[in-house]
């Protein structure tokens, strides 16, 4: 975009140029000019060649204003997005921190359930091993008894 703009500047520059070379005697004519604050004697060239240096100066610094309020505006622009992204990485580690968190309890819950489990599993081992043996004593004594 910049190369086009400045490809555009010189352009218009060339074709000025040659207006006023084709032209330069119209505009080497010494003329009357009535300012502000007097007269002035001088040839039309000199003068349209001094306003359109003025006008060059006063663009040219319209442009760097414009250009500073641009780049204030995108310095603004990325310190907000910058805040903003700092407080996206934060939550979404507040967020892995949490679930972290969460799975750790579902974790010990499970292993909670997981001992009660195994404990009344013993529980009733233990109780279908002492049915077990005394069946097996009571079967023993009826053996005795009739043998």
């Amino acid at each position: 975009m910049q190369r086009l703009t400045i490809i555009f500047l010189v352009l218009v520059a060339a074709v000025v140029a040659g207006i006023m070379a084709l032209n330069w005697h119209v505009f080497g004519v010494t003329a009357h000019f009535n300012m502000l604050f007097g007269a002035l004697d001088a040839t039309i060239g000199a003068v349209t060649i001094f306003l359109m240096g003025i006008i060059t100066v006063a663009l040219a610094i319209a442009f760097i204003i414009w250009q500073q309020l641009h780049l204030v505006d995108y310095r603004r622009q990325a310190k907000t997005l910058h805040a903003q992204r700092a407080l996206a990485d934060d939550a979404e580690a507040s967020r892995f921190t949490e679930l972290g968190v969460l799975f750790r309890e579902e974790m010990a819950k499970q292993d909670n359930r997981f001992e009660a489990s195994f404990s009344a599993l013993r529980t009733e081992f233990h109780e279908a091993v002492n049915m077990l043996a005394a069946t097996l004593g009571e079967l023993d004594d009826r053996l005795q008894r009739r043998g």
